[in-house]
């Protein structure tokens, strides 16, 4: 399934109010700031899935933001392309260290991709990714 989905780097703009809906359900939230870089994956021309990468503006620290896969297409590695261009995007930019809070089901994903857990409570895990 994963094969025909395109990934690419999007704007906010390129968000519709459904896929805003979907994802707040979920208590995920979008920033419409220039320090809020989206990447998409696109199944035809239907958004499914994103991830942004907030860059600080000294360019030195991130926050990983706004990752939401649409439930339909969940558990086909869709979230781990977005993770992997979002890390990507942060490297190329000199980024050396983006945090995230995730829920403890999400967890072995970023561990896989070299993040480390370093604060946990019962609803939420928080991890980092040096670079």
């Amino acid at each position: 399934m994963i094969e025909n989905i395109i990934f690419k780097k999007i704007g906010f703009e390129d968000i519709s109010e459904e896929f805003q809906k979907h994802a707040e359900k979920e208590r995920i939230s979008f920033l419409n700031k220039p320090e809020a870089h989206y990447f998409g994956a696109f199944d035809c021309e239907k958004l499914i899935g994103t991830i942004c990468a907030v860059l600080n503006k000294n360019g030195k620290n991130g926050k990983l933001k706004s990752s939401y896969v649409l439930k339909e297409y969940r558990g086909n590695g869709i979230y781990t392309e977005l993770n992997k261009m979002a890390l990507g995007y942060a490297k190329e930019h000199n980024v050396k260290q983006l945090t995230l809070n995730c829920l403890p089901s999400s967890v072995s994903v970023h561990i896989k991709a070299g993040a480390v857990e370093w604060k946990k409570s019962k609803t939420i895990a928080y991890l980092k990714y040096d670079f």
